[in-house]
């Protein structure tokens, strides 16, 4: 099992495991939302018709959808601000 750093403790082991699945959101780019789909299915993280937009909404307080009203694209928010 890869090693936490101290500050990813706290995460929800589901938001780790998409930040795992998609290391450039992890760095705090944006992914466009078909791309980050993509990575999530092929590790089994989301299902072939579940709503990428619900799982990610789900942690308002580790994602952001961009824009808002109809997302294209997902960015971390970093622990601490960002």
């Amino acid at each position: 099992f890869p090693t936490r750093r101290s500050s990813d403790l706290a995460l929800p082991d589901e938001v780790a495991q998409v930040l795992a699945a998609i290391p450039r959101l992890a760095s705090g780019e944006g992914v466009e939302l078909r791309l980050a789909a993509e990575a999530l299915r092929k590790n089994k993280l989301l299902a072939k018709n579940a709503s990428l937009t619900r799982l990610f909404r789900r942690y308002p307080e580790s994602f952001v959808l961009v824009p808002e009203a109809q997302p294209r694209t997902v960015r971390y928010r970093r622990a601490g601000g960002g």
